[in-house]
């Protein structure tokens, strides 16, 4: 009875500060600079079909296959290894991230998460030009985290992830005289600094468990010279302009949204993962695991034109993305092997509009069956204790 009471509490605590956090961070986004730069060049029709069913997203970690399973070798250093596949209609993400971690304490943890990402995309500029495919790969932006556990039997974790702005977020591609800056899909990072606190709580059973997971994504821009890092490059024309300066010249070092240097903008999100975890066979733990990710914005989205600072909103923006999983680890061998597949559930896409406050960007709706049909997560993973 009292841990219940204490759950509720806890639960309690997490909705009023997100809320909070939601109307400070709403005051600071009805405060930012205008998007719109249609008085210094004309507007470009932003790309469409980038990547089929699920391209657009709020930039947070939803949607990704949790490991669910006992702990093997020494409590002192490990590295897990995770390759992931996800298929969808028009594009394919390949992606590698090992994790190294270190456990100073018995209920500490700090992690180091170094991504790789190999994607195809089908992809269309304009309207008037043809689909290509395009490729790109390399390392995305590292994610350093530290976690602790408390409670009488360990069933608290209190976690907060800090992800570095490493991997290249402007990629171009085509010809020296018309190259084209690839879509946020198909980019290796975010070009974004963002911190996520999480709080969970682990229920045990007799031969199960259940686990609840909620966490903030809030990502944000450290720039120490305080300037566009295009402005002395692509965004020479935007030197001395007066609209929209703060989009070149910043006031402080720290810029409280997550907007990068080519426009793209990456609302907050709230995300709740439960995980169901069964162990009635000895050596082998199976998971069934459901995310819900909610942006508290509008995605948006850069122009294609390197020369042109003109973001726009992201035409495929879904209000709500969720992830069915199932999971099952075996610890049956030297280290223990995990194989996990996902089916993204997503909102249906809502009509693209020219301001943050349109009302279709507000719109729940229901599932995007259609999609849920086209996409699909694979992974495996191996874990392993060096010391």
């Amino acid at each position: 009875m009292r841990k219940i009471l204490l759950l509720h509490i806890l639960i309690g605590a997490l909705i009023i500060s997100i809320t909070t956090l939601y109307r400070s961070w709403n005051r600071i986004i009805k405060n930012r600079p205008e998007f719109a730069m249609s008085s210094l060049y004309p507007a470009l029709t932003p790309w469409k079909g980038i990547g089929g069913c699920g391209a657009g997203g709020s930039g947070s970690k939803n949607g990704v296959l949790r490991w669910i399973g006992s702990e093997s070798g020494s409590n002192l250093i490990g590295i897990r290894i995770m390759p992931s596949l996800h298929i969808q209609k028009l594009s394919r993400t390949f992606s590698l991230t090992p994790r190294v971690s270190i456990k100073p304490h018995w209920n500490y943890e700090i992690g180091l998460s170094i991504p790789y990402k190999s994607v195809a995309s089908e992809i269309q500029f304009q309207t008037n030009i043809e689909q290509q495919v395009l490729f790109n790969s390399g390392i995305g932006d590292l994610t350093v985290d530290c976690s602790r556990t408390f409670g009488m039997n360990g069933q608290f974790k209190a976690r907060a992830d800090v992800t570095f702005p490493t991997g290249i977020y402007d990629e171009t591609r085509g010809t020296d005289q018309v190259k084209k800056v690839l879509p946020q899909t198909l980019q290796m990072g975010q070009g974004v600094w963002s911190v996520t606190p999480a709080l969970s709580f682990t229920h045990d059973f007799e031969n199960s468990m259940l686990i609840f997971d909620a966490s903030l994504y809030y990502p944000f821009v450290i720039r120490f010279d305080k300037k566009n890092e295009h402005l002395d490059a692509d965004y020479r024309t935007y030197n001395n302009v007066t609209i929209n300066r703060e989009r070149f010249h910043y006031k402080h070092i720290v810029k409280p949204y997550g907007e990068n240097d080519r426009g793209d903008y990456f609302p907050p999100a709230v995300n709740i993962t439960t995980d169901f975890v069964i162990r009635a066979v000895e050596g082998m733990t199976q998971s069934i695991q459901f995310s819900f990710s909610t942006p508290l914005g509008v995605q948006w989205i850069h122009s294609y034109d390197k020369n042109q600072y003109d973001p726009h909103p992201d035409p495929d923006h879904r209000a709500w993305d969720a992830l069915l999983g199932y999971g099952i680890e075996t610890n049956r061998f030297r280290v223990p092997i995990f194989f996990g597949i996902g089916i993204p559930i997503r909102d249906k896409k809502n009509s693209s509009g020219n301001t943050y406050d349109e009302k279709p960007f507000r719109k729940w709706d229901g599932p995007d069956w259609q999609c849920m049909t086209q996409e699909i997560i694979i992974t495996s993973g191996i874990k392993a204790a060096l010391f």
